[in-house]
């Protein structure tokens, strides 16, 4: 598994979730050794030819045509995207978010090979459709790998957040999207996983909410990445990477993903859960409910 860019980037993905400390020894020593190979492995940069070449593919035209300024030192490396800081031609700094080249044609490959657990899936648990589980769990994934999907989400999340107090959403550049390609207005701030007390609880508490009353609102995001919500100075949290979400009713099973990860969240920054009366409030009112 780990042989596949699939099993590469869950390993990779498990790496940045978990803290070793979870793992006793002496399966620590012998897993934790994996998961930091797969993560390198899966998180080298995607070398500037590439890139210019990906840019130059997606908008039919030279990235110098869209772009005054383009910093070639990427601010983030991912298991399946990178991101540089730009700059358009009408002054505004951008983030360009692009997709790691083949890898969407290679993990459908990959995703493939589930449909060979159909069968023991019904033997095994015959009051489930397992058909079913693995068709939304391949268009969960391929999403993902769509950016120019992403970017239409991100869009619908910043216009049903904006004007919110503590809450924001960078405004995705529609006309620079591509499936390959997002590209979004800069956002300042610190990342939450960066953050000292009592400001990093705070931001947790806030995350919690946001994530917890967007059931209430019908728009979950399924991934609560510290590492992707940056903490402005007032306390305002700017979210970023709106690859995994979910619109209730239709996605039924897909906010217990963010509920584990918020748990996660949580006990990997060793911050304290939050109040219970705010996860009641954020399930009650959505994303009015207020936090301290």
């Amino acid at each position: 598994m780990r042989n596949t860019p699939s099993g590469r980037i869950l390993l990779a993905r498990l790496a940045d979730l978990i803290d070793p400390d979870w793992i006793s020894s002496p399966q620590r020593e012998r897993l934790w050794p994996r998961f930091e190979a797969a993560r390198e492995e899966a998180t080298r940069p995607i070398p500037l030819a590439t890139v210019a070449q990906i840019l130059r593919n997606a908008w039919d035209a030279p990235p110098q045509d869209e772009l005054l300024g383009f910093e070639q030192q990427p601010v983030a490396v991912t298991p399946t995207s990178q991101v540089h800081r730009g700059t358009l031609h009408d002054g505004h700094d951008v983030a360009i978010k692009l997709l790691r080249p083949g890898l969407a044609t290679t993990v459908r490959q990959d995703l493939a090979l589930l449909d060979g657990l159909t069968v023991p899936l019904t033997d095994a648990f015959p009051g489930i459709d397992p058909g079913a589980v693995i068709a939304e769990l391949r268009e969960r994934v391929m999403d993902e790998l769509d950016l120019e999907h992403e970017a239409a989400v991100q869009r619908g999340f910043h216009r049903a957040l904006r004007g919110h107090p503590w809450l924001s959403v960078p405004a995705p550049v529609t006309r620079l999207s591509h499936p390959g390609v997002l590209v979004s207005h800069w956002a300042e701030g610190v990342p939450l996983s960066a953050l000292g007390e009592p400001e990093r609880s705070r931001a947790v508490n806030r995350l919690v909410a946001f994530v917890i009353g967007g059931i209430r609102e019908g728009m979950v995001h399924c991934d609560p990445n510290p590492d992707d919500v940056l903490v402005g100075p007032d306390g305002r949290l700017e979210l970023l990477d709106f690859g995994a979400t979910a619109t209730i009713p239709e996605d039924v099973l897909w906010p217990a993903r963010a509920v584990v990860q918020l748990v996660a969240v949580v006990a990997r920054l060793r911050v304290a859960p939050p109040p219970r009366e705010l996860v009641y409030g954020a399930l009650r009112e959505g994303w009015a409910t207020g936090t301290s």
